[in-house]
């Protein structure tokens, strides 16, 4: 009889498990941009100021499997983040680059990024990242999970530590999170930057077997490295910036005539 209470027991925490390492968690992620800029730079120009949103609200979602994981932005307003419900405004400002997913695949140790640079696509392939957290013995609860702490200390442009911390929950046994966050023994729950600086957070957690296909690999787009792609645009953000100036100073007396290369799509 207790062979079989034990067997049994054991058998409902598989299947618990099973039930647990599948589902939908939506995040949302408020940033506060021109605070932050006035913050390591009270100095900084007027005109950089005022171009500089008051706050940003993204809106995620991840869907989860085993071994598998696919994430991506769902929402994205600009502004006046407080009416964000109320009137169901969302942002229409056009962004030179984006991320439209990132595709996680553990068993093969690839991680996919899907990015959108002027509408033309690529497709970013790299190994998982790689996170050397520390976990403490900090816990609290999200969504009713109870969720440790785990951080990562990494340098800064400017010498200071910045503090990444992240709050999973052993309760769903997977290494997924938000972004590229990841390789903790549970779900993580939140991402924590520079103590509250910015937050990602989950808001709603739907566990359950996924239908067929819910999480397939991304072909679509030209495919490069990370090295590659950050060598690409960082060359072209340069052509862009470049042609804003010469617009600004061709018709100021003494301006400096450019001539730019045009943004072709490769």
């Amino acid at each position: 009889m207790r062979l079989f209470l034990t067997l049994l027991l054991g058998f409902v925490c598989l299947l618990m498990n099973a039930q647990n390492n599948e589902g939908i968690v939506v995040y949302k992620n408020t940033d506060y941009p021109k605070q932050r800029l006035l913050t390591v730079d009270p100095d900084a120009p007027k005109d950089i100021v005022e171009k500089t949103p008051d706050s940003i609200m993204t809106v995620y979602q991840l869907k989860f499997q085993a071994a598998y994981a696919h994430f991506k932005e769902v929402a994205y307003y600009q502004g006046d983040t407080t009416k964000v419900g109320k009137d169901n405004s969302k942002s229409s400002v056009r962004r030179l680059i984006t991320s439209k997913g990132i595709y996680i695949d553990q068993a093969q140790n690839l991680q996919l990024d899907e990015m959108d640079f002027v509408g033309i696509k690529y497709l970013v392939k790299e190994p998982i990242s790689v996170i050397r957290w520390e976990i403490s013995k900090k816990k609290k609860k999200i969504l009713g999970y109870k969720c440790t702490a785990a951080t990562v200390v990494s340098d800064t442009v400017d010498g200071k530590p910045l503090i990444t911390t992240a709050w999973f929950t052993p309760d769903i046994p997977v290494k997924f999170g938000p972004k590229y966050y990841g390789g903790l023994p549970g779900l993580i729950l939140e991402i924590d930057i520079d103590n509250g600086a910015i937050v990602t957070s989950a808001t709603k957690i739907t566990l359950g077997k996924l239908p067929a296909n819910s999480i397939v690999e991304p072909k679509d787009g030209i495919p490069q490295t990370r090295a590659e792609f950050t060598k690409f645009y960082t060359e072209k953000l340069k052509l862009v910036t470049d042609m804003i100036n010469a617009e600004k100073t061709k018709n100021l007396p003494g301006g400096t005539k450019i001539i730019q290369g045009e943004l072709k799509k490769n």
